[in-house]
């Protein structure tokens, strides 16, 4: 078993505890988004390390109901390599800060470790970016854009850019041709230079960029692929749809987000990550509660959605293209296996009898959603390694024990 080799909690790591805490268990924006075990403590307290904008929801609460089934605690899981565990094995080797399963419109599971409680904001990484993609196709179905509408004529202030000639459609299923390196354990990748613009990580900022919005205007296509040709995962695509909706909507994401806290019925506090100058991170800055994505996985499993019907879901649930996914290098592990696509900002399974859309974070954020059998899975984690291929299939695997055994 790949085990949790040194397993504690941040309060057992004793982060931010004292009046000073001792240096070397002090976090901060620099260390607390990558490095372990400062992230334990971290994704609990994003708004304390970077400037953050609140969504709340003016709207009455939408009531958890709970039938806890505590048959799915003794569940066994498949591993990678062929062995076996238990469920509070697959949960401590995943570092799950807090997991709920929602079946039929009911809390039937939830586990809580790390200080974590029902109603803690968490880092949600790159499931942010799911969201944004049901906002993003929420207005083209309203007629504000489309598809295929060029990014130069959406954008201006990229039009000297490597985004000018992909279309909507290509940055909303990251088929565009782009030169970014996501690389998270190279210190020297893109995606540390784009971290380091909104002031997380260790990172260099770039020259006198002091914006999202700049940086992403010195991006520049790869010549020698074509947009369309490969699915290539890069965070950026993900800022440039969020900047597209936005313009052609009128509206930001935090309203956004407002509107569907509201529709939802949320009961906490959420918020997103800003930059400098107040621009969202929205290709991984939302933090939320398990309780609150709990009420968004019933919306979602229901369609009954102003912000995404169930049009919506349907066209997101089809896939994107096999081809594309399968020629870039993000197909790996259980993903590889042709039956994995991304859609809309969301890593789609049609696997048949496995079919679910799912929103992944890395170091171990998911929201799975399989709406032909009315399930839904929360999973927030301070995993160590961002990139876990292990890490993921095991959870693929738990979630697929999971739903087996509600029937």
């Amino acid at each position: 078993m790949n085990a949790a080799p040194d397993y504690r909690t941040h309060a057992e790591h004793g982060l931010m505890h004292g009046f000073p805490p001792a240096p070397d268990k002090v976090v901060t924006a620099k260390n607390g988004l990558w490095v372990p075990p400062f992230n334990r403590w971290a994704y609990q307290h994003m708004r304390e390390l970077v400037p953050s904008v609140s969504i709340r929801s003016d709207a009455a609460p939408r009531p958890l109901l709970r039938t806890l089934r505590p048959a799915l605690d003794e569940i066994t899981i498949p591993q990678p390599d062929g062995s076996t565990a238990s469920f509070d094995e697959f949960l401590r080797a995943t570092y799950t800060d807090a997991m709920v399963v929602v079946h039929d419109g009911v809390v039937v599971q939830e586990r809580y470790d790390n200080s974590m409680t029902p109603h803690t904001p968490h880092q949600m990484m790159s499931c942010t970016k799911s969201f944004i993609g049901l906002f993003a196709m929420a207005a083209a179905r309203e007629g504000h854009v489309a598809e295929t509408d060029r990014i130069g004529d959406l954008l201006a202030e990229l039009e000297a850019s490597g985004f000018a000639d992909a279309t909507f459609g290509h940055l909303l299923d990251m088929t565009n041709s782009l030169v970014f390196d996501e690389t998270y354990d190279d210190p020297h990748a893109d995606i540390h230079a784009y971290a380091a613009i909104v002031g997380i990580g260790e990172g260099s900022r770039q020259g006198s960029l002091r914006n999202l919005f700049e940086y992403l205007a010195t991006l520049r296509n790869d010549p020698a692929e074509a947009h369309g040709a490969a699915f290539r995962y890069q965070t950026p695509k993900t800022d440039v749809v969020n900047w597209a909706t936005n313009r052609a909507t009128g509206r930001s994401l935090f309203e956004n987000f407002s509107r569907l806290w509201a529709e939802m019925g949320g009961a906490d506090e959420a918020y997103v990550l800003v930059d400098p100058v107040g621009a969202p991170v929205a290709g991984g800055g939302l933090n939320a509660s398990p309780e609150d994505l709990a009420r968004f996985a019933l919306l979602m499993l229901t369609g009954d959605s102003m912000v995404a019907p169930s049009a919506v879901l349907d066209l997101i649930q089809g896939g994107g293209s096999v081809d594309a996914f399968l020629a870039g290098p993000d197909a790996i592990g259980t993903m590889a296996d042709g039956n994995w696509t991304y859609r809309a900002q969301w890593w789609v399974r049609n696997e048949p009898g496995r079919e679910a859309m799912t929103a992944i974070g890395v170091n171990g954020q998911w929201i799975y959603l399989d709406r032909a059998r009315d399930v839904a899975i929360i999973k927030q984690s301070s995993q160590p390694v961002a990139l876990d291929e292990w890490a993921d299939d095991f959870t693929i695997a738990a979630f697929d024990r999971i739903i087996a055994a509600l029937g």
